[in-house]
């Protein structure tokens, strides 16, 4: 999970558009589609993006491709989404302007990818 200057967070799942229970052939398949799409080589006139992009891809990829892997970052992933939900209680008071769905790394990385807003999430 990455989290943002903002606080929010986002999932390898999400940063290859498939769902925590997806199959590793559906794993391999999105990452294929997405590396291919957002290539370096294919995107020579915003170079530096396309690679922090690719880069970004590919960390998530390594991370969940095996059943093992994956078995291990959703450990990792409900812990730290224990220890977010502590910490967003915690701040809940402290007259901070609220995030909605389609705001911080979501909406964020949605633009990255040039993909359309998530439409649903938490808000705080």
């Amino acid at each position: 999970m990455k989290n943002t200057e903002t606080g929010d967070t986002v999932s390898y799942y999400d940063i290859l558009q498939v769902r925590p229970g997806a199959s590793d052939s559906d794993i391999r398949s999105a990452y294929y589609k997405m590396a291919k799409k957002f290539h370096p080589d294919k995107n020579p006139q915003e170079r530096r993006l396309a690679e922090l992009r690719f880069r970004l891809i590919n960390e998530a990829y390594a991370n969940i491709k095996t059943q093992d892997k994956r078995m291990r970052y959703n450990t990792s992933l409900k812990k730290s989404t224990k220890s977010f939900r502590v910490m967003r209680k915690e701040t809940s008071n402290d007259n901070r302007k609220s995030h909605n769905s389609g705001s911080g790394i979501l909406g964020a990385l949605s633009g990255f990818f040039g993909l359309k807003r998530p439409t649903s999430g938490t808000t705080a």
